[in-house]
């Protein structure tokens, strides 16, 4: 029977390790591919909110300067490095949650110390699927062992200061990525301190390190990045936030897949929050500052809502574990059984996820998506050239630019700036407004893009239909013909033509720049361009 059970356990725990092999193919998510080229482009001497253009907080690019050098330095896809430093994270994740788990009187039953790694492995690798090294993805990750010690004080053990101060150490480091992620060490540390009291709660070293740390974050950025709270977050607060409580509540919540989930964990949430079990109140915690998280950025986008997933099958995840432990206590099982139960178990629910959602799904499906079928014309055509890509959205942009070894001719990520430029009001959309009309925002950005063509002289331009990305009218508004009103834009437009349209994506090459392979042709390819 041991080695039975061991077998069966090996067996699955390979499913998840299955599906951490199928992430080192492409494609990146669009978000991802964007930082990680950020990084690339920084190691290679460009600054961050000066040369580069986005709205995200330093912290994250910073995180993705490792991958993007050690890619450098070894000559190896940044991609492929990238989900390597990743994958690693899990298992130090994992590897910290460890001890502070096994000293969990709540998790002392044989029944859920062979679940624990599954749980684990399920929650970290096969759940974020296409959302793999996003910001929330690697939030959660840096969270876990914090959550793990939390759940061990609430149940009276006392780790020491050095345990403690690692892993509020590494939780801080995930905090920080976003101001959202704050309210999880909110919810977390004021349930610590009810249960704890004022001195024992001030004693502890985790909330001086995760608020620590943050000042020198703040530090940091002021010093290294001022140009953030200059430029880009007056921008922030002025266009790109979602303008409305109740739009960012629709936007999150409006879709079923997204809010059934969360109505079916809410009775197990809500036994957490009051039950005596530790480990399954921090997650109902973390579950709930989760959904906070989402719904104040209020955009919507799956991968805002991955926490709050993966919070709910947490919290299920236990509650199951010790619903189990409360039916066999009179008998509980040996070791072996347990592990032999729980690998039957989970082995069946792994294997149904994978079944229905197969980790080689995204790559055998990515040559014939809308970004697949633009990298061989982009790499073809512009290796290692500028590229020029008017668009309102992430993807397809990224990952093509950065698989087709690329450079972007623009500071700007997207144009995400025009359609909080030309957001919808009670009569609809503006119209295109003349240069002499345009605010000191508009024109910063219109004179940006504009030079850039003359400055770079990209090997291509890539016109997106802003029709369908800022949801008007066929004809009301179109990129190129925005740009073309800009003098230098307009000067430097004569030496290229339209050789490709690619889902309603027009691709313009340079007249003096020579393909690589045969002259472009006009395919046509079905399916909606994606959004970020």
């Amino acid at each position: 029977m041991p080695r039975v059970s061991t077998i069966a356990h090996l067996a699955a725990l390979a499913i998840p390790c299955l599906w951490a092999a199928f992430y080192l193919l492409p494609p990146l998510d669009g978000d991802v591919a964007a930082i990680l080229d950020y990084a690339v482009r920084m190691v290679a001497g460009e600054r961050l909110y000066v040369d580069l253009f986005d709205v995200n907080p330093p912290l994250i690019f910073w995180l993705n300067l490792p991958p993007a050098w050690l890619a450098d330095r070894l000559a190896l896809d940044p991609a492929v490095v990238f989900v390597a430093c990743v994958l690693a994270l899990q298992g130090a994740s994992l590897a910290l949650c460890r001890r502070p788990a096994a000293a969990l009187r709540e998790l002392g039953h044989p029944l859920a110390r062979a679940a624990l790694p599954l749980i684990g492995l399920s929650v970290l690798v096969m759940l974020p699927r296409h959302n793999f090294g996003q910001r929330e993805h690697l939030m959660v990750a840096f969270a876990l062992p914090y959550l793990t010690l939390a759940a061990l004080r609430l149940e009276g053990g006392r780790p020491s200061a050095a345990a403690a101060a690692w892993r509020g150490g590494f939780a801080a480091i995930g905090f920080l990525i976003k101001p959202y992620f704050l309210l999880v060490p909110l919810a977390i540390e004021t349930r610590l301190l009810a249960r704890l009291g004022w001195r024992a709660w001030l004693g502890r070293p985790e909330p001086w390190l995760i608020g620590g740390l943050g000042l020198v974050y703040l530090a940091a950025a002021l010093v290294f990045c001022p140009s953030y709270f200059t430029e880009i977050l007056p921008l922030v607060q002025r266009y790109y936030l979602t303008p409305s409580p109740l739009l960012g509540v629709e936007r999150v919540f409006g879709d079923p897949e997204r809010w059934i989930p969360l109505v079916a964990t809410l009775p197990v949430i809500g036994y957490g929050l009051v039950s005596r079990r530790p480990a399954l109140q921090v997650a109902a915690l973390f579950t709930l500052a989760a959904a906070g998280s989402a719904l104040i950025q209020g955009k919507g986008w799956t991968y805002h809502l991955l926490p709050l997933f993966q919070g709910c099958a947490l919290t299920a995840s236990l509650a199951a574990a010790a619903a189990l432990a409360v039916i066999v206590e009179r008998a509980p099982p040996s070791r072996q059984h347990a592990r032999l139960a729980v690998a039957a178990a989970f082995g069946v629910l792994i294997a149904g996820f994978t079944l229905e959602n197969p980790p080689w799904r995204d790559p055998l499906d990515y040559r014939t998506s809308f970004a697949g079928q633009l990298e061989p014309l982009i790499e073809r055509d512009a290796h290692g050239e500028p590229v020029l890509w008017l668009t309102d959205a992430i993807y397809p942009k990224y990952p093509t630019m950065l698989y087709g070894r690329v450079q972007p001719a623009s500071r700007f990520m997207e144009l995400w700036l025009i359609d909080g430029l030309y957001r919808a009001g009670a009569t609809g959309r503006p119209g295109m407004r003349q240069p002499a009309q345009m605010s000191d925002d508009e024109r910063r950005l219109f004179d940006s893009v504009g030079h850039s063509l003359e400055r770079t002289r990209p090997a291509l331009v890539l016109v997106a239909p802003a029709a369908a990305e800022l949801g008007l009218p066929k004809g009301k508004f179109d990129y190129l013909t925005y740009f073309l009103r800009h003098p230098s834009f307009a000067r430097e437009w004569r030496h290229y033509r339209e050789v490709a349209v690619i889902d309603g994506t027009r691709v313009y090459r340079r007249l003096d720049t020579a393909p690589r392979g045969a002259s472009g042709t006009r395919p046509t390819a079905g399916g909606p361009p994606g959004a970020r």
